[in-house]
Order: C-alpha cells, then structure tokens, then sequence
C-alpha cells in the first residue's frame, strides 16, 4: 500500500509541472495562441419520456425543444498517471464552468461514473476557486452535489479543482484491466447537460444500455505511463514523448477515451475529411487496415448522407470484451467480432464497423437521452448499416434483414427505455430492431425524398449543443412530409395518443 501512496503524492506533486512542461510546445484548446493552464492544486483536506402527443408543423430549421444552453463551452484539464502494471491512475483535474443555465445555481452536480463501482475512485481533494476552503458536498444518486460557498450568477464562471485515485479493477469491462489490456472509459467526473426544458439531465445506471448523457466540451490531457504499453485514444496525441508521456486536445467532443496495451498494431486510413486509425491485437493483423478502410468508407458515406461532420479523428480499438461500444472520436470492438470475419461483407466485424462509425453522427455529432429514448441513436445507427449495404452491396439487403433482424423475431416497443428489460436481448430486439422496422415502415410511407431530407436534418446540429429528442423527430417528420403516420405510432410506439 505505501507504494500507491507515494505513487499518488508524486502524481499531485508533478502534475502542474508537467503541464508547464509542455506549454511552450502546445496551445490552450479554447484558442491558437499560447495560455497558462490553470494550476491544478491541492489542499490539506482531503425518466420514461414519451413521443410527442400528435405531430406539430415545427419547421425544420426551428430550435430543438431539448437544447442545451451551452453558450460558453465547459473545458476539462487533466493530469494524469497511469501505472499500468498495479492498475492505478492518479489523476488532478480542473474544471472551467460557465453557469449558462439563466438560474442563479447553489450546487452543481458531479456525474462520478466509476464511483459506480465499490473500490474504484477514491476522491483525495475536491474544492472551487471561490474559496480555499472544502465545499460541502454530498451523494444523490449517480451524482456528486457541490455547494457553492457564494451561490454561481448567470454567466459567472467558477473553476473546480479535483485530485483522485482510480483501482483499475480486474476483469473484461469497458473500465477493467485484463492480462492483455487496459481499458479506460467514462473514467472522471463531469457536469452532465442542463436542459431549458427539465434541468440536469442525469441518469440513473442500468446493466443495460448506456445511461450517461455528455454535453460537448473541450479537453486538455497530459498524460504520462509508467509500464510499457501502447496508448490507442479518441483524441490523437499533440505532442507525445516515446509513448511514456503524451498531451491530448480536443474542441467541442463529448468525453475522452483512453485504451492501452503492449499488443496493438496500429493501421491507418487518411482521407481528405477524417484519419482512422485501427489498434488490433496480432492474431488478427490481417484486419486492421481493413477495418480503417471500412470505417473511412462508411465516413464519406454518411457524410454525403447526414452532412459534414467536423471531427476528423477516430479510433477503432479491439477490445477484450464480449461486445463493444462507441464513444466520441473511438469505438471499442470485441476481438470475438474481429474472430468472426471472414473474406465477405456478411459478418459482424464489417456491419458493427458501419454502426459504430455512424454513432459518430447519431451521439456524438447529435446528442439525445440514451437512457430513456435509446432508439434515437441506436436504430439509427442501425438502419445505417443497411442503408450503407444499399449503396455498396445492394445484392446482400435481403440477407441483412434475414441476419440481422427477423432471425431474433424481434419485440417491444420502440420508445423501451433502458430499464425495462430483463436483458440485453430483449432491450436490443426492441430498440435497435423493432427500430428499424419502424423507420424502414416511414421511409415507405412518406417516400425516399422526405425520409433522406429528415435523417439530414435531424443530423445538422445548430449553433448550441444540440440535443434531440423524440419530439424533435417527429415535428421534422410533420414538416417534411403531409402523412399520416399515427397508425405507424401506435403499431410501435407504448407512448403516444392520436
């Protein structure tokens, strides 16, 4: 134990150094020109929602009812140490927030994801840049509320300090350490989306599904391993010293990922709109640079489809694990996924490559609940896949009905939340199947035209976060097209009213 302890003294020592270490080589992500990064210091105290209730003539163009008010963009700065043989990541952390709620705030909320799991985080100092003193704090649920020492004015900003331990626990989990990988997702506290219409939008943990919801951000990480390993990111490094320390940067993305692994092999696509880089473990070396091309193919694809999206990074990352999932700028993919390939599209390692590239549209690029309205990222991620098959291999759209839906005989409702389901099957037979049945049902019902032009719009973000809801779908279905499509409502949809 006292190894940890002065492996964590050290990481709180060193961390304002090694951010002013790599200043005069690196930019503020806020701007172009040279910043001082705040310092990070420490003191000596340790919903179920429905569809909407019939379809309004909202224009396109209008606001979405569930914007974020995200004038002033929050900003994360990391320190962080990872030692990747005791499987312990000490980390300082501040917090750049703008209250662009319009509501004088007392408290803020802290969405603590690893806090989930006993023995995880450890919280060695938390304070505001109000006071020296400790705020007062206390657990609600998933979130950790801070009580301000002076109450937050509109528009006033406030800095959150933070110094913390993370125990990687042992096991295959999207934040677990295996004999072959390290995996570090949804890992530090954040400030979850306020929302005009219901306020903090904070979710309560399922087994299944995804519940937490990410406002875009920008981040700042320096980073530095001890341990020999390899680093696969959602964010590519700006500056990176022989792998052992690194600074990551990024505008306007919903989180940050990290992967590492002394095994990986590294293939990259570039394109002129996005680079993709695989990280695959040796036995399947024959596929990385297939699934970077792949995943850039799909890119160009949903861009022509969906619009242009300004990320131009993403990771594909294999992972000891018995799924996979998406994140911002990276999806994980299970290595049982990458074994199941064979030398045809017809397989889950190229169809789940296709779905995951489009979360980088319907998540990340446009955001929703996807605790409580899954379906408007997962079918659509969904329908994607076939929608790419009918662009690509026309030939295999009856074959992707067959394997992909209609072999599960697929039931439930649509607007299934992620607490509803006694498992993984059922909520994916429902949500992302019963899904595309329904959007395969409105796309023959409204027509090509109106279909494409609402997937498109649905996918534009505006000027603020943008934040959709089932509401925002249905008022662009009423504005593009003149259907009725109640009857496709009641056949998939629990709640709704004519």
């Amino acid at each position: 134990m006292r190894k940890y302890l002065i492996f964590s003294i050290m990481v709180i020592l060193l961390t304002t150094s090694l951010l002013f270490a790599c200043q005069a080589a690196t930019t503020s992500p806020a701007t172009d020109t040279a910043t001082t990064e705040p310092a990070i210091t420490a003191t000596d105290t340790p919903q179920e929602t429905s569809v909407p209730t019939g379809l309004s003539t909202t224009s396109p163009s209008s606001t979405p009812l569930n914007s974020l008010s995200n004038n002033k963009i929050t900003q994360y700065h990391f320190n962080a140490a990872l030692s990747f043989e005791e499987d312990q990541l000490a980390v300082g952390q501040a917090i750049d927030y703008t209250n662009t709620t319009g509501n004088i705030l007392k408290e803020i909320p802290l969405v603590i994801p690893p806090k989930q799991v006993d023995g995880v985080f450890d919280l060695i100092f938390l304070f505001t840049s109000q006071t020296v003193e400790t705020p007062q704090t206390h657990f609600d649920g998933a979130a950790l509320w801070v009580t301000f020492p002076e109450p937050l004015e509109p528009s006033e900003s406030v800095e959150l300090l933070l110094t913390y331990n993370l125990w990687i626990p042992e096991g295959r989990s999207l934040l677990g350490k295996t004999d072959r990988q390290l995996i570090l997702t949804d890992w530090y506290p954040f400030i979850p989306p306020y929302l005009q219409t219901s306020g903090w939008l904070i979710n309560e943990p399922s087994n299944i599904g995804e519940y937490l919801v990410y406002p875009l951000a920008d981040y700042w990480v320096n980073l530095s391993v001890f341990g020999s390993t390899d680093i696969a990111a959602s964010i590519q490094p700006t500056i990176e010293d022989d792998s052992s320390f690194s600074v990551h940067k990024a505008e306007n993305v919903r989180n940050v990922t990290f992967a590492f692994s002394p095994e990986y092999l590294e293939y990259t696509r570039d394109t002129e709109d996005v680079t993709i880089k695989a990280y695959v473990f040796p036995e399947h070396a024959e596929l990385g640079q297939r699934a970077a091309d792949l995943a850039a193919d799909a890119w160009a694809f949903y861009e022509n489809l969906y619009g242009d999206n300004p990320r131009e990074y993403m990771a594909i990352i294999e992972a000891d694990l018995e799924d996979g999932m998406e994140y911002d700028g990276a999806f994980l993919l299970s290595q049982d996924y990458f074994a199941s390939a064979d030398e045809t599209p017809q397989n889950y390692f190229e169809l789940l490559i296709v779905h995951e590239t489009a979360h980088q549209w319907f998540y990340a690029q446009i955001a929703n609940d996807q605790a409580n309205e899954p379906w408007l990222d997962e079918a659509l991620a969904t329908y994607s896949e076939l929608l790419y098959l009918e662009k690509t291999y026309p030939e295999l759209v009856d074959w992707w009905w067959n394997y992909r839906v209609y072999a599960y005989q697929p039931m439930g409702w649509v607007d299934s939340t992620i607490y509803g389901h006694a498992g993984f099957r059922p909520y994916v037979n429902a949500v992302y199947l019963r899904g595309v049945q329904f959007l395969n049902d409105l796309r023959q019902r409204i027509g090509d035209d109106a279909f494409f032009a609402i997937l498109r719009d649905y996918a534009t973000p505006d000027a603020m976060d943008t934040f959709r809801s089932s509401v925002d779908f249905f008022s662009l279905v009423a504005a593009y097209s003149s259907e009725d499509v109640s009857s496709l409502l009641e056949r998939y949809f629990r709640n709704t009213q004519p």
